[in-house]
């Protein structure tokens, strides 16, 4: 098995949870729809991580052919999918969060938020490091978008503001995943 076979696994390891701690909180709120209202501003951002999660995944497929791989890499690599699987696990509601009625966002979603910002830098360095993308290209500047709107939702505390940062953060994410992204490979 190449290098690169024993890096995926790990990696597919983190994501994988970060998926399963996304689908559980869905389910979460589904079993306990008859009790509560369920907040919608983390069930969408929740989704937008999902999406991330899921274009990341897909984006190590162009990595498979590289031939030399060094530590500095596979830490990119690992923070970028750590990243990943503490925002899903911030956003996400537990059982145990839904049963308090209090609003949980607030808590911990905005914190989500601020490593998903985070997230953004990383992939700013990792896009350059692996795919030699320039800092200045329309398409850095769509992860610095996404970067600062997931920043912004984090550090501003009005809920109509979270609002609008979340819904836009969800359409440019969508919007840059299937453009940037290949149909196949």
């Amino acid at each position: 098995m190449d290098v690169f076979r024993w890096i995926a696994v790990v990696l597919s390891t983190v994501l994988g949870l970060g998926i399963a701690r996304i689908l559980t909180g869905y389910v979460a709120a589904f079993k306990m729809r008859d009790r509560l209202n369920i907040d919608w501003l983390p069930m969408i951002l929740a989704g937008a991580v999902l999406g991330e999660i899921l274009q990341f995944w897909w984006a190590l497929v162009e990595l498979g052919s590289r031939s030399a791989w060094s530590l500095a890499d596979f830490t990119i690599l690992v923070a970028l999918a750590m990243l990943l699987f503490l925002s899903a696990a911030l956003i996400s509601p537990s059982e145990a969060d839904l049963d308090k009625r209090g609003n949980y966002f607030e808590k911990d979603g905005r914190w989500a938020m601020l490593v998903l910002a985070l997230f953004h830098a990383v992939a700013i360095v990792a896009n350059t490091w692996f795919w030699q993308q320039p800092l200045l290209s329309p398409d850095a500047l769509v992860v610095v978008m996404l970067g600062a709107i997931s920043l912004a939702a984090a550090m501003i505390r009005r809920r109509s503001v979270q609002q609008v940062a979340a819904v836009v953060y969800c359409l440019l994410s969508f919007l840059s995943t299937f453009i940037e992204s290949p149909a196949s490979y």
